[in-house]
């Protein structure tokens, strides 16, 4: 990836007015208007679940649309809902009586100072879409979605999803999507509001995920080209939000449909684009998207933040076994924000500790960033054996420094690699699964090879040879034992090495994999000292 400099005499920003500001002014805000697109644009398809009115137990239960009476052939249908607007429900909701004023009064302190907050209609408006499925006998789905917000069934509302459809990206893209309505407060009006909503019915077997399959698109024109400007609100509202907004620059002369995903990259709120070599923050948007603007950074103030290029936001803290910690200390580092209750941080431990077994040393360290309570981490820590170094986001509440906050976390796992110069120089882009031994040794100057050495140490190794199959993410786990121990592509094949215990004679395993249709399979192996050839048990999938 790489920091975004747009160099140019003469600057135009905005697709429905025209502004031209000379390569020596520097305004102090530049404002870029936006058009609405459909479909996901340069960005990822993110999916969220549709929620249903079935636990009496949920704190929003009663402010939950109730099931309506549908045709008697539909009778076998499950009932959902969608809310574009979660922060106009809770409001309403609350001055309803339906919720406990707690939770309206939480979104509020999160939100403050955002424009969404001064677009809440008084008065109760529809923020919902109704949609109900059901499967047939051999697994297509039906979904019918209330497209014009009547409570009816109307013909063109019943769509078919077969099950040709499964892990296609087309359930990802939008391709599929459609138009639906539902009621809007904007400028002190109760309007007919329109988005398009896309669905996607095979990820989960009682649930449907959906996102709103549009984004916004501008331009910044200058004499030598001109750029586009993509903002996404992440696909699951209808606001747009400064902790939500991902922006994307498009300075490059392909279609960003043909850039290779670890090539973009995705600013957020605050984070610099260089224009005429003066650097600007990203700003606040409107609360519809329309407009983006851009900050002036102070010239005299170093250039301190998460983005690539920046100087890393220093740490001063105490590690878990209370040994102090600081980031500026001279090693390349890699930082981890993680906790024990995200299951993508959890898959990732195994990578880590192979990283850390290898790589650790005067030159370069792991450090978690913990974001969990520390009696629950602790233990984490101990049944897996999790040995590099761990600081919690926050100690207590009395801290003055919140680090998941100081680095704008948002997702978990969040990573970083920082130089020995304290510059940030990659954000999770080649910091996970199998590309994490990779970027380190780039970085660190050493050899991969030297690192699957140390990966098949050991008595023995287990060679797994799937030339007939299509497998991914292979590990094994010993005993009893949950620890996973995966195995690396060397050769063609699969290969990890292993240890027999003290006066052992042969070791059970189980082989996890997952095949081509991302079905984890899992297969009990025996492996004797007599079975090995030179030192090498070979595993024929």
């Amino acid at each position: 990836m790489k920091t975004k400099h747009f160099y140019a005499f003469l600057l135009f920003v905005g697709l429905s007015y025209q502004q031209v500001i000379a390569q020596e002014s520097t305004p102090d805000t530049i404002e870029i208007k936006l058009e609405k697109q459909q479909g996901v644009g340069p960005f990822n398809a993110g999916m969220t679940m549709a929620g249903s009115r079935s636990d009496e137990s949920h704190p929003y239960f009663k402010a939950q649309p109730e099931p309506i009476e549908l045709p008697e052939d539909m009778a076998n249908y499950k009932q959902y809902y969608i809310i574009p607007n979660f922060i106009q429900f809770v409001y309403q909701s609350a001055n309803e009586g339906l919720i406990e004023e707690s939770y309206w009064k939480g979104l509020e302190t999160r939100y403050d100072g955002e424009e969404i907050i001064s677009q809440l209609s008084k008065s109760p408006i529809r923020t919902f879409i109704r949609l109900a499925s059901a499967s047939d006998a051999d697994g297509n789905i039906n979904i019918w979605v209330d497209m014009n917000a009547n409570d009816q069934v109307d013909p063109g509302e019943i769509h078919h999803y077969s099950t040709s459809l499964k892990g296609s990206p087309s359930l990802y893209s939008g391709e599929n999507s459609f138009e639906v309505t539902y009621e809007k407060f904007v400028n002190g009006e109760i309007v007919e509001a329109r988005i398009q909503l896309n669905l996607n019915p095979f990820a989960y077997q009682d649930n449907i995920l959906y996102n709103f399959s549009e984004y916004k698109k501008g331009e910044i024109k200058t004499d030598t080209g001109s750029f586009d400007i993509y903002l996404s609100n992440g696909g699951t509202s209808d606001y747009f939000v400064k902790e939500q907004i991902n922006v994307f620059f498009h300075d490059d002369p392909r279609a960003f449909q043909d850039i290779p995903y670890e090539e973009k990259e995705y600013l957020q709120y605050q984070e610099v684009i260089f224009i005429n070599g003066i650097k600007y923050k990203i700003g606040k948007t409107s609360v519809d998207g329309s407009t983006l603007t851009l900050i002036k950074y102070p010239e005299d103030q170093e250039w301190i933040g998460t983005q690539i290029g920046a100087k890393a936001v220093p740490i001063n803290s105490l590690t878990l076994d209370s040994i102090p910690y600081n980031l500026y200390n001279g090693k390349i580092t890699m930082l981890d924000f993680w906790g024990s209750w995200c299951g993508p941080c959890v898959a990732e431990i195994p990578f880590l500790k192979d990283a850390a077994g290898f790589f650790e040393g005067d030159q370069f360290e792991l450090v978690g960033i913990i974001f969990d309570t520390r009696k629950t981490v602790e233990a984490f820590i101990e049944k897996n054996n999790v040995f590099w170094k761990q600081v919690m986001h926050q100690y207590d509440k009395s801290d003055s420094v919140d680090i998941s906050k100081a680095y704008g976390i948002s997702g978990y796992p969040t990573t970083y690699l920082i130089d020995q110069n304290n510059q940030v120089v990659i954000k999770n882009k080649g910091l996970r699964s199998y590309q994490l031994y990779k970027t380190l040794s780039k970085y660190l100057n050493r050899d991969e090879g030297d690192f699957l050495k140390y990966i098949t140490q050991g008595d023995f190794i287990i060679s797994i040879d799937h030339s007939d199959k299509k497998i991914s993410s292979p590990y094994a786990t010993i005993g009893e034992s949950t620890d996973k121990y995966y195995a690396y592509p060397i050769d063609g094949h699969y290969q990890r090495g292993f240890n027999f215990g003290d006066n052992q004679e042969e070791i059970d395993l189980v082989l996890n994999y997952s095949d081509e249709n991302r079905q984890l399979i899992k297969k009990e192996i025996k492996i004797k000292k007599t079975d090995l050839v030179a030192g090498k048990f070979t595993v024929k999938l």
